[in-house]
């Protein structure tokens, strides 16, 4: 593929959430990613109150490093940043007032997701907050929300507050289902989504190999907008740079 990718949801740092098991794991996961054309991942551990406690500071930046040491070892010819994907509740305002939350590669880009059985109002007040800090929100897979496909005007509510959203690729390629793939489709073509992550957590299964659902996107919603949320739009946030 000629253009090189960017993505930004990816669980490929070992041994902190339910994705990559092992530096050894990991490595396997990065390879995917540079055999499917990522020139950038940014490395997005799970931070949810009570079950993957992973907040900025040591411990994390410990595991960052020693992830990208091996990488550089392994001549992976691959640049990995540091984020998190934050589980969105009322004390995560609080938290990023605190310092206690990575932006994506340490830019005004906050990776977040929220309960998918959860209620369209809760979202708002906590993205609200967020974007009054500067805050600039990435809504993460919001194809996979039950209150989305009860109502999609969520969605324009969120774009209205100065949120941008993620999709994920196994959502394009049907692993969610049917529905949720219909809602990604429809969302696509109405150019909503300002990214495309993997959202890997496996090189088996979940991998961040994006290559092929790249291709399919430039087929059938047109090479401009693929590479844009592909590769354009997730570059700019590397350099923090304004998405529009």
């Amino acid at each position: 593929m000629k253009h090189k990718l960017t993505d930004i949801h990816n669980h490929s740092l070992f041994g902190v959430d339910d994705g990559a098991r092992s530096i050894e794991h990991s490595i396997e996961m990065l390879e995917l990613s540079c055999e499917s054309g990522a020139e950038d991942v940014i490395l997005t551990p799970h931070c949810y109150p009570g079950l993957y406690e992973n907040y900025a500071g040591q411990r994390l930046t410990r595991r960052f490093e020693e992830l990208k040491a091996e990488a550089a070892a392994q001549k992976l010819p691959l640049n990995i940043h540091l984020g998190m994907e934050v589980f969105g509740c009322f004390s995560t305002p609080e938290d990023y007032r605190q310092g206690r939350l990575c932006t994506l590669a340490g830019s005004d880009y906050l990776l977040i997701e929220f309960d998918f059985n959860g209620f369209a109002q809760q979202t708002y007040d906590i993205l609200g907050e967020l974007v009054e800090m500067g805050v600039k929100p990435v809504v993460a897979h919001p194809e996979r929300y039950s209150f989305v496909a009860r109502s999609p005007s969520v969605l324009y509510k969120w774009l209205d507050m100065g949120c941008l959203l993620q999709c994920n690729k196994e959502s394009i390629n049907g692993k969610f289902g049917r529905m949720i793939q219909q809602i990604a489709c429809d969302m696509l073509s109405d150019k909503l989504y300002s990214f495309v992550g993997s959202d890997a957590h496996g090189a088996t299964a979940r991998t961040p190999f994006m290559k092929y659902v790249y291709e399919y996107t430039a087929e059938n919603f047109g090479e401009s907008y693929a590479y844009e949320i592909f590769c354009e739009n997730p570059k700019k946030i590397i350099l923090n740079d304004i998405i529009h």
